[in-house]
């Protein structure tokens, strides 16, 4: 058989229909075979993409159906999603080499990072960076003199309440122009302090530095569901939307 011609064990493998020595006998076909590996992450890939992109309205049908019961109620539930997953197949099959390449990278996860940064030069809640050292670094920062920015922030020191916005914006700072170990410094600093909405942005700097060095941990996730989930952090939407876009990179990370 071809490795196209496994759509429907792929489509089983991840309805977790397949059991026993089953699974365990093609997972290990898939592990040992370059080609059906290659064939499976495609498969993967349209699964993630119509879950990241357009089952939206699949997903509130699903979850109208009550939960699994009688025999019927079971049926009634599983057929929607093999209908779903049989989609997935057939998205697979038009997601040829070329394609699966321009996926890769677009989904990369040093790509995902500068796709959801933190702009240094916007101040989002109610902060102000005016009529401060944090506005004269704001000013170098807007035209990416980045080195003269972080001197002048290197004046507020430890026991001044700005340190830990400062800390912030140097690791907004040196974000944008890649220079991801200063920043990446700069926004553990940031998570000290016992300023909520500063110290969450700090940690969401530092889930970005990691996807920056392709880098991605069980932690990582767990942090950016809960700050995906915080409807006062301020950059909420940003984090719901880079959990989307991880759901199909992973496949890609394997």
């Amino acid at each position: 058989m071809k490795p196209s011609d496994y759509a429907e064990k792929f489509m089983a493998l991840a309805n977790r229909e397949l059991s026993g020595d089953e699974k365990t006998s093609f997972e290990a076909a898939i592990r040992d075979s370059p080609e059906l590996l290659q064939e499976y992450r495609k498969h993967m890939v349209a699964h993630a993409l119509l879950e990241a992109k357009i089952s939206k309205d699949l997903k509130e049908m699903l979850a109208s159906f009550p939960a699994p019961g009688a025999t019927a109620t079971v049926v009634r539930k599983i057929k929607p999603l093999r209908r779903y997953l049989a989609l997935a197949a057939s998205v697979s099959l038009l997601i040829g080499f070329s394609t699966f390449f321009i996926l890769k990278q677009q989904f990369a996860y040093n790509n995902l990072s500068t796709s959801f940064g933190m702009s240094p030069t916007e101040m989002r809640g109610n902060g102000s960076y005016e009529g401060d050292l944090l506005a004269q670094a704001g000013k170098f920062i807007a035209i990416n003199d980045i080195e003269s920015a972080a001197g002048i922030l290197a004046g507020v020191t430890p026991d001044d309440d700005r340190y830990a916005m400062a800390q912030l914006l140097v690791g907004k700072a040196f974000f944008q122009v890649g220079k991801l170990n200063q920043s990446q410094k700069a926004f553990y600093l940031a998570t000290t302090t016992q300023q909520r909405g500063v110290k969450e942005q700090g940690e969401y700097g530092l889930l970005l530095c990691s996807l920056g060095n392709n880098q991605w941990t069980i932690a990582n996730q767990k942090t950016l569901e809960r700050l995906a989930g915080d409807k006062t952090f301020l950059y909420a939407n940003e984090a719901s939307a880079l959990l989307q876009k991880l759901r199909v990179a992973k496949y890609f990370h394997r």
